[in-house]
C-alpha cells in the first residue's frame, strides 16, 4: 500500500564496501604498461649489392647483419601516462555511477525504517495498556458476564499485535545495512557529480586517442655480425588522419554530455521517474491516513457512547474497541511518519511536497 514500483535496470554496487577502482586502475595499469617499456628488437638484414663500395651497410651483398636494438616510442609513453589518468577520471566516475544507484535503489523504502520505528515505539508503549484489558476481560470471565469465545477474541487481538511487534523487528534489523537506508541528499548534487566525472572521463579517453596518429621512436643498438658497430634511428611521423580524429573526438564528448541529460535510459532520467514515483505515493498515504483517522475517530465515539451505558455487554464491547484503536493507531503512525519522511525528500530535491494530515 505504501510503497513504490521503481526499480533502476542495473546497480553497480552492492556492500557499502565495494568500490570499482581497483579493477579499473588494474586495467588502465595494464594498458599503460606496453607503451611505457622498451622493446627488445634483433634484426637479420641482408640488402642487394648497390656497389662495391666498404662504406655501404652491407659490404658484400653476401653476407647478413646481425642487428641487436633497445626501441622506445615517446609517443606510446605519453600516451601510457594519459591511460593512467584516464583510469583515475574513471575510477571516479564509476564511484559517482554507484553513489547514485545506492540512492536509486533505496527509494522504494524512502521513510520506512523511520516509519517501521514510529509504528513500533508505538506499540511497545501500548503493551502495559493491552495486558490490562485482558486482564479485565479475564475478570469479566470469572464473573459470568462473558462466554470464554468473547475472551478469545480479544486475545486473538491483542497476539496479532505481538505478532506484528516480532515482525517489525525483524523488518528493522534488515535496515541495519546502512546501505539500504534510503540517504537523505540532494539527488541533483549526486547527479551533478556524476555527469562532471562521465565529461572529464570522456575527455580524458579523448586525449589518449588523440596521441594515435603521433610516432615518435628511438632505437638504438648494435650490430654483432659479421662485424661490430652501433647504429640509431630516430623516426617522427604524424597521420594526416589527426585532425578528423580530433574533431570526431570533440564531437563524442560533447554529445554525450547531451546524452547525460536527455536520454530516457540514464540515470537521471530514472531520477527523475524515482521522484515521480515518490511524488505519487503521498496522495495514496493522505487517503489512508484520512481512512484511518476516521475509522478511529468512529471507534472513541463508540467508547465514549457505551462507556456510559450500563448493559453487561458494554465493557466488552469498550475493550474490543480499544484494542481496535491501538492497532489502527499504530498503522497511522506509520503511514504518517512515512508520508512525512517522503515529504521531506522531495522538499530537499526542490519538488513540492503536499500538506499531510496533523498527527
Amino acid at each position: 500500500m505504501f510503497g513504490m514500483s521503481f526499480e533502476p535496470h542495473s546497480y553497480a554496487g552492492g556492500a557499502d564496501t565495494f568500490d570499482p577502482c581497483p579493477k579499473i586502475m588494474a586495467e588502465a595499469r595494464s594498458a599503460a604498461a606496453l607503451g611505457l617499456s622498451p622493446s627488445l628488437a634483433v634484426q637479420a638484414f641482408r640488402l642487394p649489392i648497390v656497389a662495391a663500395d666498404p662504406t655501404l651497410s652491407t659490404g658484400n651483398g653476401y653476407d647478413a647483419e646481425l642487428r641487436i636494438a633497445l626501441d622506445y616510442n615517446l609517443a606510446a609513453a605519453y600516451q601510457g601516462i594519459r591511460r593512467l589518468h584516464q583510469g583515475e577520471v574513471e575510477c571516479q566516475r564509476e564511484r559517482a555511477v554507484v553513489a547514485v544507484q545506492k540512492r536509486l535503489i533505496s527509494l522504494p523504502d524512502l521513510g520506512r525504517g523511520n516509519a517501521l520505528r514510529a509504528e513500533l515505539a508505538y506499540l511497545q508503549d501500548h503493551r502495559l495498556e493491552l495486558k490490562s484489558l485482558v486482564g479485565e476481560t479475564e475478570a469479566r470471565l470469572e464473573k459470568g458476564l462473558i462466554s470464554y469465545v468473547e475472551l478469545t477474541d480479544v486475545r486473538f487481538l491483542i497476539d496479532n499485535l505481538e505478532r506484528r511487534v516480532i515482525d517489525l523487528e525483524g523488518e528493522l534489523r534488515k535496515l541495519t545495512d546502512p546501505g539500504s537506508q534510503p540517504p537523505r541528499v540532494a539527488m541533483e548534487a549526486a547527479l551533478k557529480t556524476l555527469e562532471s566525472a562521465s565529461v572529464e572521463a570522456d575527455q580524458a579517453a579523448a586525449s589518449v586517442r588523440n596521441v594515435d596518429p603521433w610516432n615518435l621512436r628511438m632505437r638504438g643498438g648494435m650490430v654483432a655480425a659479421p662485424y661490430r658497430d652501433w647504429f640509431g634511428v630516430v623516426e617522427l611521423s604524424y597521420n594526416f588522419g589527426g585532425p578528423f580524429r580530433a574533431a570526431s573526438e570533440s564531437a563524442r564528448v560533447a554529445a554525450h554530455a547531451e546524452e547525460l541529460k536527455s536520454d530516457p535510459r540514464s540515470l537521471r532520467a530514472l531520477s527523475r521517474q524515482a521522484e515521480a514515483d515518490t511524488r505519487e505515493s503521498l496522495p495514496g498515504l493522505e487517503q489512508t491516513l484520512a481512512l484511518l483517522d476516521r475509522e478511529i475517530g468512529i471507534l472513541r465515539d463508540d467508547i465514549a457512547h457505551f462507556g456510559t451505558l450500563t448493559a453487561s455487554a458494554a465493557p466488552q464491547f469498550v475493550t474490543l474497541a480499544k484494542v481496535r484503536v491501538v492497532l489502527l493507531e499504530a498503522d497511522a503512525k506509520f503511514a504518517r511518519t512515512l508520508l512525512q519522511e517522503r515529504e521531506g525528500w522531495l522538499q530537499e530535491q526542490g519538488q513540492s511536497g503536499r500538506s499531510h494530515p496533523g498527527g
